[in-house]
């Protein structure tokens, strides 16, 4: 495959990635209007912002995700990997800890072995 075509490839395979995100943020916007006490609806959509690089809205998603449920473990983990994007390592090493902490007391071992192992190789 020559180097303009691998290019049309990446894009085009960028420009599917891209709709995907946005069909999946209209259809979790319609979760929240729907059932606005969803965590659930709140760490999914906040994730599909992570995804499309818009950090800060991630971040007010996961936060009201863990204001509606408190014991949310994925909320924490999903926001500390943004906080630990975005260089705020303090925060993120909170937020993971925290995740960890809550998999454990729900005897989610998959995930706080998955929580450990990012935090053991958090720099």
């Amino acid at each position: 495959m020559g180097q303009s075509a691998k290019f049309a490839f990446s894009s085009r395979r960028s420009s599917i990635k891209l709709k995907v995100y946005l069909i999946a943020l209209a259809d979790f916007n319609k979760v929240i209007l729907l059932t606005p006490d969803n965590a659930s609806g709140y760490n999914n959509r906040g994730s599909t912002y992570s995804n499309l690089g818009e950090y800060q809205r991630a971040i007010s998603d996961y936060s009201k995700a863990i204001e509606i449920d408190s014991n949310y473990a994925d909320a924490y983990g999903n926001r500390g990997l943004v906080y630990h994007e975005l260089g705020k390592k303090q925060k993120a090493r909170k937020d993971l800890q925290k995740s960890a902490i809550i998999f454990q007391q729900q005897g989610d071992f998959n995930g706080y072995r998955q929580v450990k192992d990012i935090l053991d190789n958090l720099r």
